[in-house]
């Protein structure tokens, strides 16, 4: 999209010529302006917004560090953005390049960014509709909700068998201060998701206030978990007398706790490393040529029960295994033919010795 600026701003390429179009704004653009001391500094836009009261576009530009040659990319771990008022940047011809992960510009002779406009221009813009699936809301929103009473589920579950486990190893006394950590653990796990719930909430009010208590007081469930147990443990002891503040809840006790309250992580860790640790993630692990050659058979193997190709089927599949000496060649081939080949179709051919 591109607009006519007033005659004369141009970019330096000559004098009163004719008028210059300037594009508008866009996310993603990557975008020169001027540093805390003038320099000329690179960015990209990651988000516009319009500014109501100061009747403005304003842009959260992520900053770009030069990588010389032209080329500049974001600091990864260390993202640093800053606003500017969209009239302040100027628009550059920059081009992605996927080996260096970094967007090549066009620079001057002196080695700044060259812009191919003397800027943005804001007259009668407006961020582009974006078209909302509505099936697709609904279906992501039953799947959160569906998550949400799962990681519940799943916790109180694994709660429940630890409470029987620690009863049976440890007594009914640290079975019960268990069971009881389990559900202040899923009672942080529900403020966390209430948290989450709140994030396109209102931040102000007396609601938002509310809302931003109940989300803090998640902190605090561990700690009142166990002053409770001291409590209880000083009216029980009270005819034994004034006892020492921090023998109030014995170490087993306490750990018997901890770790009931702590227990919600476990199916949490284990639904994320059982999504790791599967064939592909293994395969990166072993020597490069065995893995390589694991991943062609299977994908080979793969494409023939679809198109009648599998090894040993009616057409000849041949696979090339190269390697250094001493390397295992001839191991892995014939381990190959035992578990692939299943014809008399099969045959092995070895290279000469010194290929």
């Amino acid at each position: 999209l591109m607009a006519e600026a007033g005659a004369g701003g141009g970019d330096g390429d000559g004098g009163g010529g004719a008028a210059k179009e300037l594009p508008y704004p866009a996310l993603g653009d990557v975008v020169t302006f001027a540093g805390k001391f003038g320099e000329p500094g690179v960015g990209r836009v990651a988000y516009l917004q319009y500014i109501a009261t100061g009747d403005k576009w304003v842009a959260d530009v992520v900053v770009l560090k030069d990588a010389g040659d032209g080329v500049y990319k974001e600091v990864k771990n260390r993202r640093q953005s800053e606003l500017f008022p969209v009239t302040e940047l100027a628009p550059l011809l920059a081009s992605y390049v996927r080996s260096v992960d970094g967007y090549k510009v066009p620079t001057t002779k002196t080695g700044e960014p060259r812009a191919y406009a003397s800027g943005y221009t804001t007259k009668d813009f407006v961020l582009p509709v974006v078209e909302v699936n509505a099936t697709k809301v609904e279906q992501y929103a039953q799947e959160y909700a569906d998550l949400k009473f799962k990681l519940v589920q799943d916790a109180l579950l694994f709660g429940a068998a630890g409470s029987v486990v620690t009863t049976a190893t440890q007594g009914v006394d640290e079975g019960l201060t268990f069971a009881v950590g389990v559900l202040v653990g899923v009672g942080y796990l529900l403020l966390l998701e209430f948290k989450v719930d709140r994030i396109d909430s209102p931040s102000s009010g007396p609601l938002a206030g509310l809302g931003n208590l109940l989300e803090f007081s998640r902190f605090l469930l561990p700690v009142f978990f166990v002053l409770g147990l001291a409590v209880k443990n000083a009216f029980d002891h009270a005819a034994d007398g004034p006892q020492e503040v921090f023998n109030l809840v014995p170490k087993d006790q306490f750990l018997a706790a901890i770790l009931g309250f702590l227990s919600y992580r476990v199916p949490l860790l284990y639904s994320e490393l059982k999504n790791v640790f599967t064939d592909d993630a293994v395969l990166e692990v072993l020597p490069g040529s065995i893995a390589k050659t694991v991943q062609m058979v299977k994908k080979m193997n793969s494409d023939g029960e679809e198109g009648g190709m599998a090894l040993g089927g009616s057409v000849t599949n041949v696979l090339l295994v190269s390697g250094p000496r001493g390397t295992g060649r001839n191991a892995l081939v014939k381990q190959l033919m035992k578990e692939t080949v299943t014809t008399a179709d099969g045959e092995l051919c070895l290279s000469k010795k010194y290929v």
